[in-house]
């Protein structure tokens, strides 16, 4: 089959940008009208991948970095950030989750000294910041490693417990390597928790603590939460606690860091574990984890983390990560270090202790 033309200038020019970092060149060929080059990396093949990457993208290409059954392949690939889309959807959503917050802050809040509406108000700012925090870190981060990403969308939930499903945000190019993926992966969650733990502070001083029985939904145990009910009220064993707005929006933020750190599909945990595990274990790992979440959740919560579990257990089976575009280079030692951080608040979360 005759190659297209302009596949020879882009092996040119994957070439030029090759060499240029650094790059041994072994073998050069097109597969599929895509240039690929086999190749042996330079002392820092990190560097030399961004400077490659670089080189290529004012020509609407990007490269990508695999192992290959000869070698390194380098391969440079046709992309454009897709358009932007508009910023009304983002809005009305945004809207919509504001009035679903509103709704459930106003059930919870009859009898309140302060009343329904300033209740109400407490606990959609309170959600608000959680979300926004995640958000904001996942942002951030995305900015700093040059990743486009979306506007925030939350999601609305009305007429439940909580009046919201969340927040995500959507990337517009891919992660350049582990390390950025990483980054962009952990960012969310660790702003997130650290919310969760403020609006907990803030909120747990205008909760009431009961002796003896009372009437409401028990929630599940989240060790974290338990440790700061001991640090800031101190009730006595036995004791039940009538969690003021403020603080459970602080119990739902540490629930929502806890769901997205399972290590499966696109959620960031999944995102988080693809750094360091291969396409296919990935995959496998997220499944058995997802599997014992689900066992977790019916043995020790009465079910409650069922449906959350099912779901993760289905992304992790069906949706295929495709991984930074250099999928070679490992973390860094600092991040490797820091693998330890999201684990340990996914198990301060979901560990009945």
């Amino acid at each position: 089959m005759e190659e297209a033309p302009w596949a020879y200038d882009r092996i040119r020019l994957l070439e030029q940008a090759a060499t240029s970092a650094g790059f041994r060149i072994l073998e050069v060929g097109i597969m599929h009208d895509t240039p690929f080059l086999i190749v042996l990396p330079p002392m820092d093949q990190k560097k030399a991948f961004m400077k490659v990457l670089e080189y290529l993208r004012p020509y609407g290409l990007i490269p990508v970095l695999r192992k290959g059954p000869e070698g390194l392949v380098l391969r440079a690939v046709s992309f454009s950030p897709p358009a932007p889309k508009s910023n009304l959807i983002p809005l009305a959503l945004f809207i919509a989750t504001f009035g679903s917050l509103f709704a459930t802050g106003w059930m919870m809040s009859a009898g309140l000294p302060e009343g329904q509406l300033v209740g109400a108000l407490m606990y959609v700012g309170a959600m608000m910041a959680i979300l926004a925090t995640h958000e904001l870190g996942h942002w951030i981060a995305a900015r700093l490693h040059g990743v486009m990403v979306t506007p925030p969308y939350f999601i609305p939930a009305p007429f439940t417990l909580f009046g919201t499903f969340g927040a995500f945000i959507q990337q517009r190019t891919p992660a350049p390597n582990k390390d950025a993926l990483f980054d962009i992966g952990v960012a969310g969650p660790l702003a997130g928790f650290v919310a969760a733990i403020a609006i907990t502070m803030i909120g747990l001083p205008f909760s009431t603590i009961v002796i003896g029985p009372v009437e409401g939904i028990r929630l599940p145990y989240i060790l974290a939460y338990a440790l700061l009910i001991r640090l800031v009220l101190a009730p006595k064993p036995g004791a039940s606690i009538l969690l003021h707005p403020v603080a459970f929006a602080g119990w739902t933020g540490m629930l929502v860091t806890m769901l997205n750190l399972i290590p499966a599909g696109s959620l960031d945990g999944g995102h988080i574990a693809r750094c360091v595990l291969r396409r296919e274990l990935h995959r496998a790992f997220g499944m058995a984890v997802s599997l014992a979440f689900l066992a977790l959740s019916l043995l020790f919560y009465g079910g409650w983390y069922a449906a959350m579990a099912i779901l993760a257990f289905l992304m992790a089976a069906f949706y295929r990560h495709p991984g930074p575009l250099d999928d070679v280079s490992g973390l860094s030692p600092a991040r490797k270090a820091l693998l330890a951080l999201p684990v340990l608040i996914f198990l301060l979360c979901i560990l009945p202790i």
